[in-house]
C-alpha cells in the first residue's frame, strides 16, 4: 500500500522544500531490514561514527552495519548488539530506528557498598553513582545521535528478597539483565512476584549474545547484570559466560548498553 495522489501510486510527496514519505511502508522496510541485520553476526571494526552512518540509522537502511561490528570513538569501543530492539517496547513506542550497542567492560564498581538490594536496582549506587558516569562518557562519544529511552526497573523488594515494585525511568544507558545475556531470566533471577519488577521491559536476547556467545563471557571478565537474587545479592555473568549471583558489595565488570540513531 502507499499514496494515491491525482490516481498515481507514490511513497514520497513533496511540498515546497519538504519531502513526505508514506511512513506505513516506510515502518514495514525499516522492520524488515532490522531483521535481515539482526541475523547475521559480521564483527567488523566500523571506524568512527559519522553522519553516513547516523543516516543510513535513520532511514531504517542500516547499510554496511551488521552485529558484532563497533565503532572506535575516542578510544572506546563500542559493539553494535542489535538493531531496533526497543521499538515497540511498552513505553517506547515513538522511538525512532536506532542501534542498540554495548559497551566493553568500562571498569569495576560495587552494586551497594554494603551487601544489600534495599531499594531494587533502582536504589543501587551502581545506578545512582555508577550509570551517570557512563551516560556522561557517551554523550562526549555520540552527542546528539545518543538517544533517550525508557526502562522499568526494580524499586523495592519483599521480606524474601524477591523485587516488587517498580517503574519507568527515562536514560541514555542502562545495565543488562539476564535476560538480554541468555535469552530469558537465569536461575539467579528472582521473579517469584513476577518477572517485569526484576527484568523491565528488556525481555528478549542480544541479538549479539545469540549469534556470538563467546560475547556472554565479556573477554573473560565477571560482569555484573541487574537482577536481583536475594535480599543481599545481584545476579551476574562469569567470565566463562555462564550465570552466577555475589553479594551487593564486590567489585565486578561494568557493561552497559545504549542505544545511537
Amino acid at each position: 500500500m502507499s499514496l494515491i495522489i491525482n490516481g498515481t501510486e507514490c511513497d514520497t510527496l513533496i511540498i515546497g522544500n519538504s519531502v513526505y514519505r508514506y511512513i506505513g511502508e516506510y515502518a514495514k522496510v525499516a522492520t524488515a531490514n532490522a531483521n535481515t541485520h539482526n541475523a547475521t553476526y559480521r564483527g567488523q571494526s566500523l571506524g568512527s561514527f559519522n553522519e553516513t552512518f547516523a543516516n543510513d540509522i535513520d532511514n531504517g537502511t542500516f547499510n554496511n552495519m551488521w552485529v558484532g561490528d563497533y565503532f572506535i570513538v575516542n578510544n572506546h569501543t563500542y559493539k553494535i548488539a542489535g538493531f531496533n530492539y526497543k521499538c515497540g517496547h511498552e513505553e517506547n513506542t515513538g522511538l525512532a530506528n536506532h542501534l542498540i550497542m554495548i559497551t566493553d567492560v568500562l571498569g569495576t564498581h560495587d552494586m551497594n557498598s554494603t551487601d544489600t538490594t534495599e531499594g531494587g536496582f533502582a536504589g543501587s549506587s551502581m545506578f545512582k553513582d555508577e550509570i551517570p558516569v557512563v551516560e556522561k562518557q557517551l554523550a562526549t562519544d555520540f552527542g546528539e545521535h545518543l538517544l533517550k529511552f525508557k526502562s522499568y526497573l526494580s524499586t523495592s523488594i519483599d521480606s524474601s528478597g524477591a523485587p516488587n515494585g517498580g517503574q519507568w525511568y527515562e536514560l541514555t544507558a542502562n545495565l543488562c539483565n539476564s535476560a538480554m545475556w541468555w535469552g530469558s531470566p537465569s536461575q539467579y533471577s528472582n521473579n517469584q512476584n513476577g518477572t517485569k519488577y526484576n527484568i523491565g521491559d528488556e525481555d528478549t536476547q542480544l541479538p549479539i549474545m545469540k549469534l556470538h556467545t563467546a560475547e556472554q563471557s565479556s573477554g573473560s571478565n565477571y560482569v555484573w547484570l541487574r537482577d536481583i537474587y536475594n535480599s543481599s545479592s545481584f545476579a551476574y555473568a562469569s567470565l566463562g559466560g555462564s550465570a552466577y549471583w555475589y553479594y551487593a558489595s564486590g567489585f565486578y565488570g561494568v557493561r552497559a548498553f545504549f542505544l545511537i540513531g
